[in-house]
């Protein structure tokens, strides 16, 4: 399933989190995500929505490209 995200007038997203949508601010420890893409792999699917705070606020994704290489590299060591 896939999830049109939408944004409120102060520009936070309006979809909540559920058991096939998670946010995360960033990538920068690895394991934060790699439950949630385990449990994703296992289930029905879902979607991991890097770039968001806990507020539900848009932030900018530093360095994106390095971390898409630290979670690659976090999964070869497992």
């Amino acid at each position: 399933m896939y999830y049109a995200l939408t944004t409120d007038s102060s520009g936070k997203l309006t979809n909540h989190e559920s058991k096939t949508l998670e946010y995360k601010r960033d990538l920068s420890h690895p394991q934060g995500p790699l439950p949630t893409l385990v449990a994703f792999a296992n289930a029905a699917g879902g979607q991991l929505v890097v770039g968001v705070n806990h507020d539900l606020s848009i932030c900018d994704v530093k360095d994106p490209l390095r971390q898409e290489e630290c979670l690659e590299l976090s999964f070869l060591l497992k």
